[in-house]
């Protein structure tokens, strides 16, 4: 999710994983990774998805195209820099926005941004910050319901924090 021009992909294929799908909102990331993917041969499919606004069931009873949340079947999800601009920028509540990463597939990494980053601070610059839940505790406390955390790593000095988990 968020797969920008594809470096991560590009990891996880390196890793072992034998088929990406990367999903992001930016075309112009969409078509770098495209053509990364066509240039480098990586079994990389990268779509255009709005992850607060995707697709529903579609067609005649909502049953000729299914959604997203009905095709969904992935092994693992990688969500690097997206909660952020899902509960600040798109005023999608944290646990929201949690249940629904933790649903997408069994396994997962997930990068929490913190309110001090300068990117969320560009994303609040121009609007009141309503936003008291959002916090790295509270991140944490919201995935543990549902998911363990196998691992975690600060990956900046200003706290990114990447949070490996499995679902129960």
């Amino acid at each position: 999710m968020g797969c920008n021009t594809g470096n991560f992909s590009k990891a996880a294929l390196d890793a072992g994983a034998k088929y990406a799908i990367g999903f992001d909102f930016d075309p112009l990331a969409l078509d770098r990774a495209f053509s990364r993917a066509q240039k480098e041969q990586l079994n990389l499919l990268a779509l255009f998805l709005d992850v607060a606004n995707p697709t529903s069931n579609q067609g005649w009873a909502e049953s000729e195209r299914k959604g997203l949340a009905a095709r969904a079947n992935a092994d693992a999800v990688l969500a690097l820099a997206l909660v952020h601009h899902l509960a600040i920028a798109r005023n999608i509540p944290l646990p929201q926005v949690v249940d629904w990463l933790v649903s997408l597939a069994p396994n997962g990494v997930v990068e929490f941004v913190p309110k001090g980053d300068a990117m969320v601070q560009e994303l609040l610059r121009l609007r009141e910050d309503i936003f008291d839940d959002y916090a790295e505790g509270t991140f944490i406390d919201i995935l543990e319901r549902q998911a363990t955390i196998v691992e975690t790593e600060q990956v900046s000095k200003s706290g990114r924090m990447l949070i490996r988990y499995e679902r129960h």
